[in-house]
């Protein structure tokens, strides 16, 4: 057989049916040859195979087809614009795509056999339990939300159709930016309808607005304005009562209008009218719910046929900032009117401006009188008050200043301020006013203490505070002075500090006095140096006439033990005498160098060990340093006098520099004596009193008191472990410029 005749054979073999040698006998005639018959039967082999060939050739081409459209439809299901994913009864993932996995933020890997709940926040867990339970419950289809990590995911389920009935297939839909779609047209649409409300709004606050700003009567602007509100929503009357208080007994009638035909006029029988039950339960109901829409069955228990006949149809409390609140009440004959949600709000905000009106009609009844009572308060002040213009010239003065400055006010406002201060406080002067025209709105004033020449010729003092204020029409700023006469005061002051110096000598002297062992001491121990010195170089002077350096050196020793002698004489009369007091900025320090020196001897004979702790590097103070200096001996030296029957080994006086977080230089001296008082230890400042034999009771008052003038406190508390610490701290002293420049 030739190539054809198989080609064709195995073509009829694939079309025929019946197995391949069925085919090939049927078609192919009968050999009687046994040779021939096996040719025949190696043809149907050839043909058989040929066919085979062709099955499989069109097999893979299938197979290449439906792998084709498997991986199409592979990337349909991963790549679909929703998530697809097999849930069982616990939520555990089976099957995910690619999409669901991108919503849940994970690897498709790692969910599958993950609890879609682990994934969600825990207030949706139980609503994803309860959808998956309803879904297998009811074998339909079932639609639920849940968040994840600030989206919001639909769910849409449908149970599997599974031989256990356990699986859930759903399909999950961001709906994020559909629900936000959503808020943001319901947010269009609120802020439209507020459009329209807020024009509403304005219009009616406008009209109701107008009648208060003139000048009229409080009842005519009130009238009016009732009026206006009655035409905006278009009813019959309206009414004001005052107060709207369930507990009040009788109300007044402090306006009402209305169309003269509809019935129910409120005020026919007087400005006051008595409450009844229905109107105090009206009046609760407005106080805590605000505009309150009446029912006809409100009108049980209303006074009918009284004055208040009107039954309203809506009422509302009125509240201004200032008194009790008020009731507006809306009447007319349409009961069936519905007042909706806009036209409440309406009428509160209406509310609200009522009670602004309101206000203002009373600010203006009270700025009336205000205006009164200001010029009789201006006029009979009893101290002086003056406005300026900004150059300091007078455009009113009170009698008051008249009198002080001892100048008619006509002549006074031809004058200026800084014609009348004394020279050496202009400057003082032109710097408060200009700090005052400077200082920020709200800023505290501040005092100053000038001296003004009067108009006899004499020099008075006065405390000057002074503020800018603005003039409403032309805007332009003007000072406005408050003047004290202070002359009584500074009168006082001065007899003040004599006696305080008077004061203070006494205690010099007491400190001399209880001083004079320990300046014996230190004025015995120079001098007897000055005798062995001077003996000594006379000795070598007679027996060495031509060598002199040696008797030079002992006689300029000599000098200096005696000059030493000389300091100690002098610093003690200028304890023992009156010294004005001069301040100047000290070093504590120093003078408590300069303290210690002068007790030194007392406490060497008491067998009392001083120890100094401080802070080297403290900041000066301004004070008076003889003043000063004094404060510490008497405080040294009430230490020492302590510890009399203290045992020698714990005699241990302890003086302490230091500085306090407000920058105050504190010093606290700190004995191991028998303590303090324990009922008289707020006396101890007190003068005369003592706890010592012999005691004048004056060392701490005196302390105190300078201490006090130098801008600082003293104080005593009990030691710890016995004895007493007595501390006084002074403000530390800034440098000005001044002194800068005058050091320089």
């Amino acid at each position: 057989m030739t190539d054809t005749s198989v080609q064709n054979a195995a073509e009829a073999m694939a079309q025929d049916p019946g197995t391949g040698f069925q085919r090939v006998e049927s078609r192919l005639p009968k050999a009687s040859d046994p040779h021939e018959r096996l040719a025949q039967v190696c043809h149907d082999l050839q043909v058989h195979q040929t066919e085979l060939e062709q099955q499989n050739q069109e097999l893979r081409q299938l197979q290449a087809v439906l792998e084709a459209s498997r991986e199409r439809y592979a990337d349909l299901y991963d790549f679909a614009p929703v998530g697809y994913l097999v849930l069982d009864r616990a939520s555990r993932i089976q099957t995910i795509n690619l999409t669901g996995a991108s919503l849940l933020e994970r690897p498709r890997e790692r969910l599958v056999g993950r609890s879609l709940s682990d994934l969600l926040p825990s207030e949706d867990r139980y609503r994803l339990q309860a959808h998956l339970l309803a879904t297998l419950g009811t074998r339909g289809r079932r639609t639920d939300e849940v968040r994840l990590r600030g989206h919001i995911l639909m769910l849409e389920s449908v149970p599997e159709g599974d031989e256990r009935g356990e699986l859930v297939r759903t399909i999950l839909t961001d709906i994020t930016a559909h629900r936000a779609a959503e808020q943001e047209r319901q947010r269009l649409s609120t802020l439209a309808t507020q459009e329209r409300t807020r024009r509403r709004l304005i219009g009616g606050l406008e009209r109701i607005s107008t009648p208060a700003a003139t000048g009229a009567a409080p009842e005519t602007p009130l009238e009016r304005t009732l009026d206006e509100i009655r035409a905006l929503f278009g009813i019959d009357g309206a009414w004001l009562l005052r107060p709207c208080d369930p507990a009040a007994t009788t109300l007044e009638i402090r306006a009402e209008t209305g169309n003269p035909a509809a019935p129910g006029r409120v005020a026919t029988a007087g400005p006051s009218i008595a409450s009844a039950p229905a109107l105090a339960a009206l009046m609760e109901r407005t106080l805590r719910d605000g505009p309150v829409v009446t029912h006809p069955d409100d009108r049980v228990g209303w006074p009918a046929g009284q004055p208040l006949a009107a039954f309203p149809l809506i009422a509302v409390a009125v509240r201004p900032a200032t008194g009790p609140p008020w009731l507006l009440g809306l009447h007319g004959c349409d009961t069936a009117r519905i007042w909706d949600d806009e036209e409440q709000a309406l009428l509160a905000a209406i509310a609200d401006r009522l009670g602004q009106i309101l206000d203002g009609l009373t600010t203006r009844q009270a700025l009336a009188e205000s205006e009164e009572r200001y010029r009789s308060t201006f006029e009979q002040a009893a101290v002086g008050i003056a406005h300026m213009d900004p150059s300091g010239r007078f455009l009113l003065a009170n009698q008051r200043l008249c009198a002080i400055l001892d100048y008619p006010e006509a002549e006074l406002l031809q004058l200026t301020c800084h014609g009348l201060i004394h020279a050496p406080d202009a400057e003082v002067l032109a710097r408060h006013l200009r700090q005052a025209r400077d200082r920020p709105v709200g800023a505290s004033d501040r005092a100053i203490e000038v001296r003004f020449l009067t108009g006899g010729g004499k020099t008075r003092w006065c405390r000057l505070t002074t503020s800018a204020l603005l003039r409403p029409a032309s805007r332009l700023p003007y000072l406005m002075s408050i003047v004290e006469d202070i002359q009584a005061n500074k009168d006082l002051e001065q007899q003040l500090a004599e006696h305080r110096n008077t004061l203070a000598r006494l205690g010099r002297i007491n400190c001399v006095s209880a001083l004079a062992a320990g300046i014996a001491h230190e004025l015995n121990q120079p001098l007897m140096a000055i005798g062995a010195f001077a003996g000594g170089a006379c000795e070598r002077m007679d027996r060495s006439p031509g060598d002199q350096a040696i008797p030079r050196a002992a006689l300029l020793e000599i000098i200096g033990l005696a000059n030493r002698a000389s300091r100690i004489l002098k610093h003690l009369r200028g304890l023992a005498t009156q010294q004005p007091q001069e301040l100047s900025a000290l070093d504590l320090n120093q003078v408590l160098t300069s303290a210690i020196a002068m007790i030194r001897g007392e406490a060497q004979e008491q067998g009392v060990s001083l120890i100094r702790l401080g802070d080297p590097d403290a900041p000066s103070v301004l004070g008076d340093p003889i003043q000063l200096e004094q404060v510490l001996i008497n405080l040294l030296l009430n230490g020492i006098e302590a510890m009399v029957e203290t045992p020698t080994r714990l005699r241990r006086l302890q003086v302490r520099v230091s500085v306090t977080a407000a920058r105050h230089v504190q010093v606290e001296v700190a004995d191991r004596g028998g303590g303090l008082p324990t009922e008289g230890i707020d006396r101890l400042f007190d003068p005369f009193y003592t706890t010592k034999d012999g005691g004048t009771g004056l060392g701490l008052f005196i302390g105190q008191d300078i201490v006090a003038a130098h801008g600082g406190r003293m104080w005593a508390r009990p030691r710890r472990r016995g004895g007493a610490v007595i501390g006084f701290s002074l403000p530390e002293h800034r440098i000005t410029r001044a002194e800068v420049d005058g050091h320089e």
